[in-house]
């Protein structure tokens, strides 16, 4: 079985799929086999139906008193 080399990127997905593609078409016999490409989907809407609650006034204090006793 002869292998093949591609370049590919992860970051850019640069070639990505072609070593998928080489397999597919290894494991299927069919040297024709093309991949679709998948249709970009929407995400869902989400109803935001409470505000959240503000949580980190608690934490003002001590991050004042933490940064005083640093700097002063």
């Amino acid at each position: 079985m002869l292998y093949h080399y591609y370049d590919i990127s992860a970051k850019s997905n640069y070639n990505f799929e072609k070593p998928f593609l080489w397999l597919a078409r290894k494991l299927i016999g069919d040297p024709n086999l093309e991949f679709v490409a998948m249709p970009a989907l929407a995400p869902p809407e989400v109803a935001q139906t409470t505000a959240l609650p503000d949580e980190d006034d608690d934490l003002k204090p001590s991050t004042h008193s933490i940064i005083a006793r640093i700097f002063l």
